[in-house]
């Protein structure tokens, strides 16, 4: 939320705020969305926190991107559970997604799966295979154009798996919990503010 500015990239995937810590929410453009500036708990941005935000949030990333590329990717993150469940998000995303498509009709969008913050209240809805495995069955059954991509070493922190005494069987059952025929298409994406990595692409968009 603190960016202003971004590269100048053919090719990209949008990574956008994910909630791990506090924000300045002070930049010259971030406060041109008053309800995505009031919306935090002590800081920390309180992603989704009604249909007024997700039409800001979708103003934000069309002005963060305008004089660039189309991004080929956006990539969001879950709201905390004190305040949004996933019929919730789904509904908001939706209104997001409108907006988005509207200008960039042929991006992607996906959300990742997000374990442990500062955030104090509550916790992020999709963080273990479970709530990973229903927000997979909830887009199917609404249909909803939404991808998911699944951040390993976050499944790893919440289903509280010790890689150094790493439980390859519980590992094993907790990737099943969510899709038992996941494809093995892996995509790599240069992420705008932060490390590039792999991610595995869900197969329930």
């Amino acid at each position: 939320m603190d960016k202003d500015k971004i590269e100048d990239l053919p090719n990209y995937s949008l990574h956008t705020e994910y909630s791990y810590g506090k924000r300045n929410l002070s930049s010259s453009l971030v406060t041109q969305f008053p309800v995505l500036c009031d919306a935090n708990k002590d800081g920390v941005p309180q992603l989704w926190k009604s249909t007024e935000w997700a039409e800001q949030f979708a103003g934000f990333v069309i002005k963060l991107t305008e004089g660039h590329a189309a991004p080929k990717v956006v990539e969001i993150h879950p709201p905390f559970n004190d305040y949004c469940d996933i019929e919730q998000f789904l509904e908001r995303y939706a209104v997001f997604e409108k907006t988005i498509h509207a200008k960039y009709p042929d991006a992607e969008i996906v959300v990742e799966n997000r374990a442990g913050a500062v955030y104090h209240g509550g916790r992020f809805i999709v963080s273990k295979a479970k709530e990973i495995a229903l927000l997979c069955k909830r887009i199917e059954e609404t249909r909803t154009s939404l991808g998911v991509v699944l951040d390993f070493p976050q499944l790893l922190t919440a289903e509280h798996l010790d890689t150094d005494a790493f439980d390859g069987g519980k590992y094993s059952a907790a990737v099943d919990t969510i899709n038992p025929a996941v494809p093995d298409n892996h995509q790599r994406y240069p992420h705008l503010g932060q490390e590039e990595k792999f991610h595995r692409q869900m197969g329930c968009s």
